[in-house]
């Protein structure tokens, strides 16, 4: 139930390049928001709901939110955190996790949604704090600094930047977006802002709030550091070695470093050439013509599985009487709609149909 994302789903070195690029592919289609959405509850839609704007910005194909992971390390105490924990393994297990963990906010149900955050705040707390070591020191964090995995502020980071970068992709992949909605879609994030504990005060009003807390920490506290440097190496590399695979491997992360902010690039010494971004504008403009014309999808499969729920048509049993597993989470009225009439006592006998013609 809700947010049980197993790394162990996928066996093998997480290091090498076949099983880089099979988690960079999987990425790509959304696979962690299928494991992840496990509740066939019906009529729930969860936080945010089908006429959201987050539901059309992160269900539309185009979006994916594993492009914004190079800004989300940037902050020396987040990478710093994963260093001290295991290390540069799992990264791109980690990278799915982080998929995995939005769209069950996303598009899962209140129940899944809300242990979601909670499963977050608890993981946070349990790696507990640190200092940075020498070597690993910016600017904004000398050497011996001591931080705090679970500071809101980095929780504030990592969801700014995941929300910003959705936005941007849609902007620039599938078709502009008015300050209104985009207003809106940055104040339907004010519930996961409290589910994960992060001050009232730190909340954005509107986007560009949003833009200018990202651009404040870009210039101060967030600059990526030695850290983050070892990350998004073995990002970028993928550990490839032969020139196909390598140019595969760079198609794939062009959108993560085209929608990258600049300031993040030059940190992490990153460069586009000419070519690569006439290329980059051309993909973009044939998405969105391919989308006028009605020739991709209009939303992703989790958001169609999320729209079917809350519209209570999944086939099947379990979508009219759902299996129950535990209390519920307080304000989410503590059990499944229908339950208490749908349920029936193990061993019981099925009841028999009504005839009712002659």
């Amino acid at each position: 139930m809700g947010y049980r994302y197993r790394q162990e789903a996928f066996p093998g070195d997480v290091e090498s390049p076949g099983r880089a690029l099979r988690l960079a592919l999987l990425g790509r289609v959304g696979f962690g928001g299928r494991i992840a959405l496990r509740e066939r509850t019906p009529g729930d839609a969860g936080l945010f709901g089908p006429e959201s704007q987050t539901w059309r910005i992160m269900g539309d194909p185009v979006v994916n939110i594993t492009t914004s992971i190079l800004q989300q390390l940037g902050p020396p105490p987040i990478a710093q955190a994963l260093l001290d924990r295991d290390g540069a393994r799992d990264l791109f297990a980690r990278v799915l996790v982080t998929q995995a963990w939005t769209e069950t906010v996303v598009f899962g149900t209140s129940r899944e949604a809300k242990r979601a955050c909670h499963g977050m705040l608890h993981g946070h707390r349990s790696i507990g704090s640190g200092t940075v070591p020498a070597g690993h020191e910016t600017a904004a964090f000398p050497a011996g600094t001591p931080y705090d995995v679970a500071d809101p502020l980095h929780f504030a980071w990592v969801l700014g930047s995941i929300i910003d970068h959705a936005s941007a992709a849609y902007k620039r992949f599938r078709g502009p977006l008015s300050s209104r909605d985009e207003a809106a879609y940055v104040r339907e994030w004010h519930i996961v802002l409290q589910l994960l504990e992060i001050p009232p005060g730190m909340w954005w009003a509107d986007h560009r709030q949003l833009r200018a807390f990202l651009r404040h920490g870009l210039s101060s506290w967030a600059v990526p550091g030695p850290g983050a440097r070892l990350f998004a190496n073995s990002i970028l590399t993928g550990g490839f070695s032969t020139p196909l695979l390598r140019l595969l491997w760079r198609v794939l992360l062009m959108p993560t470093i085209a929608l990258t902010d600049e300031t993040v690039r030059a940190a992490y010494g990153l460069r586009v050439s000419g070519p690569e971004r006439a290329a980059f504008r051309a993909g973009a403009v044939s998405l969105r013509v391919l989308g006028r014309c009605g020739l991709l999808p209009a939303s992703k499969g989790v958001k169609r599985f999320a729209e079917t729920r809350a519209a209570g048509a999944l086939p099947g049993r379990s979508a009219r009487c759902p299996r129950r597993e535990g209390p519920g989470l307080a304000g989410d009225g503590g059990a499944y709609p229908g339950w208490a009439t749908a349920a029936r006592r193990p061993g019981s006998p099925r009841p028999k149909p009504r005839r009712t013609g002659p």
